[in-house]
């Protein structure tokens, strides 16, 4: 039986000045499942992101391999998952490429023999063999994107929440971060415009509007319908 490792319940979330963002979601991953989520600008999609993992507090149920978010199991679920922020200057903050991908691992207070097998194995993880004393600043948007992973993956965590992965890239770029994801074996969840990258990578997709869950179902069965994509905006 598959098992489910991410379930959100009755999940609505509003900003201070009483704004709701999102409404009520409710859906679940499985595991090794590769799991969509767009909509148009402000459907929602970051916000509920940045709420698996906390960042963002809202009323309702989140639960992530068994674990019901709260302040108590906050650092147990966030080392179960990896989060790709849109801007990938907001992760990288290190004068290199080798302590920007260490810092998870330096931090975990592992000796540096396995720190250093960590950061090589994930840099050549994302084709990044090499790089390790490069200025992570000075990398082109898709190179930076791909150290930001790394460095997640160095973490080793089970699931992956990456916000609009494939934006701001050349077409070469936007390649190689396909192919990168695809072969990646974990549970992922891709918040994105980009709807040729969830036709390709994603096993099943939501759709939000206007912070509501209008649509769950296969990529085939939505990308095809122009005239309901236009209605949601995409």
């Amino acid at each position: 039986m598959e098992k489910k490792i991410i379930e959100v319940k009755n999940y609505t979330f509003k900003y201070p000045d009483g704004r709701e963002v999102l409404s009520n979601i409710n859906f679940s991953v499985m595991q090794k499942e590769c799991f969509g989520i767009i909509g148009a600008n402000g459907a929602g999609k970051t916000t509920l992101l940045l709420s698996m993992v906390g960042i963002l507090k809202g009323k309702g149920l989140i639960k992530i391999d068994g674990l019901i978010l709260s302040e108590k199991t906050l650092k147990e679920i966030r080392k179960k998952v990896g989060f790709l922020f849109q801007d990938p200057d907001v992760q990288l903050f290190s004068p290199t490429v080798y302590e920007d991908v260490a810092f998870g691992p330096i931090n975990l207070g592992l000796p540096p023999d396995i720190v250093k097998n960590k950061v090589e194995h994930a840099l050549s993880k994302v084709g990044l063999s090499g790089f390790e004393n490069r200025i992570s600043h000075h990398l082109s948007i898709g190179e930076k994107r791909k150290v930001a992973l790394a460095g997640i993956l160095s973490m080793e965590p089970d699931m992956l929440l990456l916000d609009e992965p494939s934006s701001g890239l050349d077409p070469r770029a936007r390649r190689e971060l396909l192919k990168l994801l695809f072969n990646l074996e974990k549970t992922k969840i891709i918040a994105t415009h980009d709807l040729d990258l969830v036709n390709i990578l994603c096993d099943r997709l939501m759709i939000l509007k206007k912070g509501i869950v209008v649509w769950i179902g296969k990529p085939s069965d939505i990308l095809e319908k122009k005239k309901i994509l236009e209605e949601y905006g995409l």
